[in-house]
């Protein structure tokens, strides 16, 4: 599975353990964290939307994620996958943005009701 989720693997990746995709289904990621990315440095801490929690009181519940903090969460994530001899998932740390440089041209936005696209 390629993962390329800009930011939001923190969100994502809790997800996929919970629900047994990782360690049962997918037996291979390709992805990155970003936390490690110096040119991005500015856009920490990270804002997310707890909505979906069971906890969540029906407003719209936020929590923050420091860098620190992300950097310490990915290197468990990667040790306990690693590490779990019940786990067959590998990830592997890689950004592929290989499409950058294929001749393709990127596709034209159609329409769009966001202004800010036009």
């Amino acid at each position: 599975m390629k993962m390329d989720v800009e930011f939001m693997e923190y969100e994502i990746i809790p997800d996929l353990m919970l629900s047994g995709v990782l360690c049962g289904t997918v037996h291979s990621i390709m992805g990155e964290f970003h936390h490690s990315v110096g040119m991005i440095a500015y856009l920490w801490p990270m804002t997310y939307n707890n909505s979906q929690s069971e906890e969540s009181s029906g407003k719209n519940d936020l929590w923050h994620l420091e860098r620190d903090k992300a950097n310490e969460i990915s290197i468990e994530w990667l040790r306990m996958m690693d590490h779990n001899p019940n786990c067959d998932t590998k990830f592997s740390m890689q950004d592929d943005e290989s499409y950058r440089n294929d001749g393709m041209e990127l596709p034209a936005i159609l329409s769009s009701s966001n202004s800010s696209l036009s």
